[in-house]
């Protein structure tokens, strides 16, 4: 079952990546590649998007307070 909170899905240049297997698209089509390098490099850029999720979801800034502060001083 599909839910809008889990992470299972990435479009990445033509590649989609759901639930572990790797598919190129192509005109509305879309095929399983096999090549091991192109599923490292979008599982890595995934976990990467995972990673900053989590950390966003952890702290609920989407900027530092720094640059937030920093920028309403010039806005006065």
């Amino acid at each position: 079952m599909q839910s809008k909170t889990l992470l299972t899905d990435l479009f990445s240049e033509k590649y989609y990546l759901h639930d572990s297997n790797l598919f190129i698209l192509k005109n509305s089509e879309e095929d399983a590649p096999d090549n091991p390098q192109i599923y490292k490099k979008i599982d890595a850029r995934f976990s990467q998007f995972k990673r900053m999720n989590s950390k966003f979801y952890q702290s609920k800034k989407l900027i530092p307070d720094s640059v937030f502060t920093n920028f309403m001083r010039k806005v006065k």
